[in-house]
């Protein structure tokens, strides 16, 4: 794998295991830190953030929920352009205190949707310092306009970074550098979009199953 390179693996069934195999090739040693989880948990190396489908909805404020993934790093420039990168409406009447909403109606702030929620996590992982971005079924409890939206976010915050994306849904494969198609645990299939669509095989399967969501 190239040092820069946004990569995803896509196939059937659970494909967590595919993380270590690509991470190796890029020469990473990989402890993968979940954003979404409440708890901090300290990087090693050159160590990204992991976005997955459960996001932790913390009854914090939107800082608090944020700045959550890197407790040490206090940039309040930093925080300002997560909240930009993923398009997070913080000049809404929605986030009237800014970035000290209390996200929780218990204690006399807002409620988010299913959409916002994932935008904060986003943002916590846009914050985190990182080299490596890890999303792990990031849009599968979303409809595909949304996972379109959110799959432009994806693609600003890959810019000059290495992203591994675990999918199996292929709205957004088109954007990648490279796509790993894995069956039983195993690459079967390596290349691009246009490469793998013609080739009678997996890839070009899933996407002829799949292909009328997104045109």
């Amino acid at each position: 794998m190239n040092k820069v390179e946004n990569v995803y693996i896509v196939g059937s069934g659970y494909m967590g295991g595919g993380i270590a195999q690509v991470s190796a090739a890029a020469g990473y040693k990989v402890k993968l830190y979940d954003v979404s989880a409440e708890k901090s948990q300290k990087a090693i190396d050159n160590i990204s953030f992991w976005l997955n489908k459960k996001v932790e909805k913390n009854k914090m404020t939107l800082e608090e929920n944020i700045s959550i993934s890197d407790v040490e790093y206090r940039n309040q420039d930093a925080l300002y352009h997560s909240i930009r990168t993923s398009d997070i409406p913080i000049d809404s009447d929605k986030f009237n205190e800014g970035v000290t909403t209390m996200l929780s109606r218990d204690f006399g702030g807002v409620e988010l949707s299913g959409g916002e929620w994932q935008r904060v996590a986003i943002a916590r992982g846009v914050y985190r310092r990182h080299d490596l971005i890890v999303l792990d079924e990031p849009t599968s409890a979303i409809d595909p306009m949304e996972e379109s939206r959110l799959y432009h976010i994806f693609k600003k915050i890959g810019l000059n970074k290495t992203m591994i994306i675990i999918t199996h849904r292929l709205g957004a494969a088109r954007l990648a550098d490279r796509i790993l198609v894995m069956d039983n645990g195993q690459i079967v299939e390596d290349g691009s979009h246009e490469e793998l669509i013609h080739n009678g095989k997996l890839y070009q399967l899933f996407w002829e199953a799949q292909k009328k969501w997104y045109e």
